[in-house]
């Protein structure tokens, strides 16, 4: 009974992932409890409140942690506690896998690129169909082209909101 369960908690993690991408799948259920554990920290929150507020359940909540670490919490309840703690999936996804630190998931460069990931399948998505559906998967090369391209595009604009603010603050 606790495999099942347990397959069932990752395997709502895993639905995150490429297809046979079993080596993230590892660096994710690694990771995801250090995560939990962070945002708990950051925002304050104890095992004892996810207990009251009946996130996890009363009768386990002493054995949180070793559960946690264990995968054995089900998918209900690891979905309540990603809610709860107002978790962004893909942000988690982008500090467990791409930068293989959860402490990464509160960088605002790691919420910046997870919004506009966000923002840019909304947009692929709707506008695929302008190409009748015949839309190709570009090699990793142009896309890591592409996304230095709109690194310096970013950093160049953080550059000049960071001028603007400093004038500003001279004219005070």
């Amino acid at each position: 009974m606790r495999m099942s369960r347990s397959r069932d908690t990752w395997g709502v993690l895993m639905q995150m992932l490429p297809s046979n991408d079993y080596g993230s799948f590892l660096e994710i259920r690694l990771n995801y409890p250090g995560l939990i554990r962070a945002v708990m920290r950051d925002k304050r929150v104890t095992k004892t409140q996810l207990k009251d507020a009946k996130i996890i359940r009363k009768c386990t909540w002493r054995c949180f942690d070793d559960r946690l670490d264990r995968g054995d919490i089900s998918a209900a309840e690891m979905e309540r506690i990603l809610r709860y703690l107002d978790i962004n999936l893909v942000q988690a996804s982008l500090a467990l896998v791409c930068l293989g630190n959860a402490d990464e998931y509160f960088e605002p460069t790691c919420e910046t690129a997870a919004l506009l990931a966000q923002a840019l399948i909304v947009s692929l998505t709707q506008q695929v169909t302008l190409l009748d559906g015949n839309f190709n998967p570009l090699k990793q090369a142009l896309c890591a082209s592409i996304g230095e391209r709109h690194a310096s595009n970013l950093i160049e604009h953080q550059r000049r909101l960071s001028e603007l603010q400093a004038r500003d603050l001279s004219l005070d």
